[in-house]
């Protein structure tokens, strides 16, 4: 790195490591600081390492990198923590252990380059880009707040559905994202238990929480959030997956993507 780049980066990092704190504590809540001080020690590091050009660069770019960076990194806390369900005489899931994120480049491209096996968290993600593709706005918001643990009852009550018609759209809903599961999980492991067995396993609940809340794994694509929060709020309330994923359940992680196009402008 030729020295004008080195002041620039050290400059930069000056001027915005505030912001990035701030941008990573809204995403992602449940970080210490300790782990977030690591977070940004790592974007330091990519900065005064030479691996971007100045010219090229922007807070909301830097953040994309980071925001991606970490979640490829929960991945890899998600694919611990199913093999130690897996293995686990009680059945039992806990949580992954998130206080030492050794967030090294080095180690996250490793991860990207020899992962293989499907996750929840994928399974989640491929039946939220086909409910995009399809249109299938209602039966996405059906599927998460059933995933998010309310109930038939709660459900038909929130969106003003009868109990038949709530029936209806959350057996379509579960019969596709099977349809993702058999492509995807050869060996048939937990992901049978999404088939209207999930309230009998409350450890696997745990997890699909987990994956959903702290992992994104129900987060609409880039565009679509973008296009929720330029809307106005009448629009907004139309928009049925998004305004209860972003508005009612509060996800940090699109919060996060309000908050990165503010301090972009």
């Amino acid at each position: 790195m030729s020295s004008d780049n080195a002041l620039y980066w050290q400059e930069w990092i000056l001027k915005n490591r505030s912001k990035l704190a701030s941008l990573l504590r809204t995403a992602f809540p449940w970080m210490e600081q300790a782990t977030v001080d690591d977070w940004l020690q790592h974007t330091i590091t990519l900065a005064l390492e030479g691996q971007w050009d100045p010219a090229s660069m922007s807070l909301r770019l830097i953040w994309k990198i980071i925001f991606h960076d970490v979640l490829d990194w929960l991945r890899r806390r998600e694919r611990e923590s199913l093999t130690a369900f897996g293995s686990s005489s009680s059945g039992d899931w806990q949580p992954p252990d998130m206080r030492h994120p050794e967030p090294h480049s080095a180690v996250l491209r490793r991860e990207k380059e020899t992962r293989r096996e499907k996750l929840v968290s994928d399974v989640l993600r491929d039946f939220t880009r086909d409910s995009e593709r399809r249109g299938a706005a209602r039966e996405q918001e059906i599927m998460e707040r059933s995933l998010r643990g309310q109930s038939r009852e709660q459900i038909a009550e929130a969106t003003g559905m009868t109990m038949n018609n709530v029936y209806v759209t959350l057996s379509r809903a579960r019969g596709r994202l099977m349809e993702h599961v058999s492509r995807k999980d050869v060996n048939q492991t937990v992901f049978t238990t999404f088939h209207g067995e999930a309230s009998k396993h409350g450890s696997l609940v745990e997890l699909i929480r987990w994956t959903i809340e702290v992992a994104g794994a129900m987060c609409p694509g880039d565009d679509r959030i973008a296009a929720f929060f330029k809307a106005g709020d009448a629009d907004r309330q139309t928009m049925n997956d998004l305004w209860f994923h972003i508005v009612e359940a509060r996800c940090p992680l699109c919060l996060a993507a309000e908050k990165i196009s503010l301090e972009a402008t």
